[in-house]
């Protein structure tokens, strides 16, 4: 039976595994990896798991790789929340290469909360990247068809040995602007209580962020099974409820301009956290004057 619960406070935790290595590949990615692993839920319309492209078993061998997310970088420039952020990012960090690709994908293993081996795979861009692209990492990237290739450890190295490969692009669910997958054993397990509980049993998170007329994040987990599905929608269910109880006005703004579906089936926990529209102004007005 599917139980299903409206909140009207959107305050989920959530952690980030981001392999973490300094310089311009990691600003270039800090996007896409900053909002994966979501130690989360899901919703009564779940975001998919993020499927690997096809070179992800040439590069990392028989077993699956650990992370998998893409941006649309098309759609994001598209966004009026997006667009201004990644604008100024491209001209103050020289990352060109942000106002040209048209899809960012990182594929990687990950052991103990870190990038063990990874592969970034930049589409939508023709001849050799310039400093003004991407910085001094140019020198880093290899050249395949239609698409730039940066990595680090074994897998971007088979990759690198045949960059016919790389073309092969993650294949994104609908409205996405961001999406991604960690398998539960990349997740780091939180000190804190709360987020232990909803970590414990935790096999696989998938959270995607969606565009178009209504600016919505979706989140999904699957656990070993339904006993440990029921004890962290327990756990969130009991977050959630003190969240929404409380009285104060920042709580009493956050009912007002978010909305929050929560879903809990079998061995699946689920949450849609959809901004209203005057939050997204609210937001689009902040941007463009911080970027100003």
């Amino acid at each position: 039976m599917k139980r299903r619960e409206a909140i009207d406070l959107a305050r989920p935790n959530a952690s980030a595994a981001a392999p973490g290595r300094p310089g311009m590949p990691w600003v270039l990615l800090a996007i896409t990896i900053g909002v994966s692993g979501c130690v989360a839920l899901d919703a009564p319309v779940a975001a998919p798991p993020v499927e690997a492209p096809t070179w992800e078993r040439v590069a990392f061998g028989t077993s699956d790789a650990d992370f998998v997310g893409a941006i649309d970088l098309t759609a994001v420039r598209a966004d009026p929340v997006f667009g201004p952020i990644v604008t100024q990012l491209a001209r103050k960090e020289h990352l060109g290469v942000l106002t040209r690709a048209s899809q960012i994908d990182v594929v990687a293993s990950v052991e103990r909360g870190n990038a063990a081996t990874w592969i970034a795979v930049i589409h939508g861009v023709e001849g050799p990247p310039r400093d003004q692209d991407v910085g001094s990492g140019a020198r880093d990237i290899v050249t395949a068809p239609g698409a730039w290739v940066l990595g680090e450890g074994p897998a971007f190295q088979r990759v690198r040995s045949t960059p016919s490969l790389a073309p092969a692009r993650v294949v994104l669910p609908a409205r996405a602007l961001f999406a991604s997958t960690v398998q539960g054993r990349a997740i780091p397990r939180p000190p804190h209580p709360e987020l232990a509980d909803l970590t414990e049993g935790l096999e696989q998170a998938s959270m995607a962020i969606l565009g178009g007329a209504h600016l919505e994040l979706v989140l999904r987990c699957r656990y070993v099974d339904a006993t440990a599905a029921r004890h962290a929608a327990t756990a969130a269910r009991l977050a959630l409820v003190s969240a929404a109880a409380r009285t104060d006005s920042v709580s009493a703004l956050a009912r007002e301009l978010v909305k929050l579906d929560f879903d809990a089936s079998g061995d699946i926990v689920a949450v849609r956290v959809t901004l209203s529209d005057d939050l997204r102004e609210l937001l689009q007005r902040y941007v463009e004057r911080a970027a100003e």
